[in-house]
């Protein structure tokens, strides 16, 4: 972690199991840490070290970087909406055709108990 040498130089944090050995150490190292900053500025650091990361979202921000990113994230199917397919394909994209069932309708489907041929 930038300005930890602490952190990243011990031998308690060196590597995983040793991070996972101690992280009742570890964890409020890093809680406090990470108050010093805000959230915005730790989803950029990791990031420009070469390091995958990103904020955890609540749904409504997660709604709204899809659409920042030109991700149409929900779709009307019959007058419902509803989340998109996440995966974009090209070639063959995905469709949403059907509204999601009602409350109940499909519990008697899963309660059959008829024998079915072959089984």
């Amino acid at each position: 972690m930038p300005g930890a040498p602490e952190l990243a130089g011990g031998a308690r944090f060196r590597t995983n199991p040793d991070r996972v050995a101690h992280l009742g150490a570890l964890r409020p190292l890093l809680q406090d840490r990470l108050r010093t900053r805000t959230a915005g500025h730790w989803a950029r650091v990791p990031p420009a070290a070469g390091v995958p990361a990103g904020p955890v979202n609540a749904l409504d921000e997660a709604f709204a970087h899809a659409g920042q990113l030109g991700v149409e994230a929900v779709v009307d199917v019959g007058g419902t909406r509803q989340v998109a397919h996440p995966i974009r394909l090209g070639a063959t994209p995905a469709s949403c055709r059907l509204v999601p069932p009602e409350l109940g309708e499909h519990t008697d489907d899963g309660f059959r108990t008829e024998e079915r041929p072959g089984a």
